[in-house]
């Protein structure tokens, strides 16, 4: 990749919340900080929000730090996009909390207690509801889509 290309990439991840704290001092991109993106991406999509400046008077909200405090305090389920809830029927059972705990732990803010994705592929695949139905939605929905579908 051309290096001005790189260093825009990086700038645009870290401006909308993708960037890995390690990239902060060093520049340079790897498999790890790949795999915070990802959890950010997941969380994103867990959340039903879009990472940066998206908190009540414009600031930046930290996914992870939201999710971390929501634990704390109990109130887990609340993080949780609505209507992806409103399409579960046991949040539980149909991998939603499994889904926020890898994405956390592809969060973490060392590099080298991340999963490598080979292992949060393995991981989503184990947390796949059986029956896809279950979660709100029949496979032929989607078509070829359904297929990849992982939580």
């Amino acid at each position: 990749m051309i290096p001005s290309v790189a260093d825009e990439i990086v700038a645009q991840a870290k401006t909308h919340g993708y960037k890995a704290p390690e990239l902060q001092k060093m520049k340079k991109c790897n498999s790890q900080t790949d795999v915070y993106a990802y959890g950010i991406l997941l969380l994103e999509i867990l959340l039903g929000k879009r990472p940066g400046k998206n908190g009540v008077n414009g600031e930046f909200v930290d996914f992870p730090s939201l999710v971390k405090v929501a634990v704390l305090e109990e109130t887990t389920m609340e993080v949780f996009d609505m209507e992806l809830l409103k399409a579960t029927k046991n949040p539980m059972e149909e991998g939603l909390v499994q889904a926020l705990k890898l994405a956390m732990g592809c969060c973490a803010p060392v590099a080298s207690v991340r999963p490598t994705m080979d292992e949060v592929t393995r991981q989503l695949e184990e947390n796949r509801p059986r029956n896809r139905s279950a979660v709100g939605f029949e496979p032929w929905t989607f078509g070829h889509i359904a297929s990849t579908v992982f939580f």
